[in-house]
């Protein structure tokens, strides 16, 4: 079953609605965030300071657009004449109802949940951020990668113990896809909203090592650097060890920016220093 990856635009063919990701080709395929306790080891030391983050990804990749499902696809799944109405003047760029684009949108219309989301996003802080992460998800879903931002960020403000299992399910499929298919915005949320009590759960290691592959593919060592800090900084409920996270500074460090490389080399620096201000005189 293929799955169209286009930057930026709404991909020509589709994946099938229900599909789950594991049926597709492994190199998008989700892997699933499952408990992992971590190498073991002793724990890590605590940084200095705050290990501060701010080097961007490359822009073009925040484009790139993945159809995770098909979605609603035919005016014979429309439940009922006056919705498929409502379809038809959504189709010729009427103007819709909030009601009725709801309606729509929670049938996996991707049209419908993205004229939604803008709708939404311009009531400022008065829209739910359940909304948002929900419509959001939906029009990314179906190859509308623009409000992708804007909805891992509505994710983020999420209490990962009120979202109903069907909808992390979506998020997780989202965004797991998207990221495998070299989608930045993606990738930085499979690290920043993975661990344990997260809405993505568990980062399992399957998935560590599939971060640094893609890190190793784009070449720049950003997304190592980003694995490491995050290790370092949640070493206490992360379970990350010494190994892991040299093993990811090192990955950096071979990277081609050399924002990235220096801040790994002072990292690995620090790391040491602190260790040895561990280590018990003899």
């Amino acid at each position: 079953m293929a799955i169209a990856v286009q930057m930026g635009l709404v991909p020509s063919f589709a994946a099938a609605k229900n599909v789950r990701p594991q049926e597709r080709p492994a190199t998008l395929a989700v892997r699933r965030a499952t408990q992992d306790p971590g190498p073991s080891g002793p724990v890590l030391p605590t940084p200095s300071k705050p290990i501060v983050f701010n080097v961007a990804p490359d822009p073009s990749s925040r484009k790139i657009s993945v159809v995770v499902t098909e979605g609603l696809r035919s005016m014979a799944s429309v439940p009922t004449p006056e919705l498929r109405l409502v379809r038809m003047a959504l189709q010729d760029g009427q103007d819709i109802s909030e009601s009725d684009l709801r309606s729509l949108a929670n049938l996996w219309d991707g049209m419908a949940a993205l004229r939604l989301f803008r709708l939404l996003e311009e009531k400022g802080g008065a829209a739910p951020a359940a909304d948002l992460a929900w419509y959001g998800t939906i029009a990314v879903s179906t190859g509308r990668v623009w409000p992708l931002k804007e909805t891992i960020a509505a994710m983020h403000t999420l209490n990962p113990a009120n979202v109903p299992a069907e909808r992390r399910q979506a998020f997780t499929d989202m965004i797991f896809t998207l990221a495998w298919a070299g989608n930045s915005l993606a990738l930085d949320a499979v690290i920043d909203l993975s661990g344990p009590g997260k809405l993505l759960g568990p980062l399992s290691q399957e998935t560590r090592a599939s971060i640094i592959a893609q890190g190793d593919a784009i070449g720049d060592g950003r997304l190592a650097l980003r694995l490491a800090v995050a290790l370092w900084q949640n070493a206490d409920t992360l379970g990350a060890d010494d190994t892991a996270l040299q093993e990811y500074l090192d990955h950096a460090i071979a990277g081609n920016n050399l924002v990235v490389r220096t801040t790994a080399l002072n990292l690995k620096a620090q790391f040491k220093e602190k260790r040895l201000e561990q280590t018990p005189s003899q």
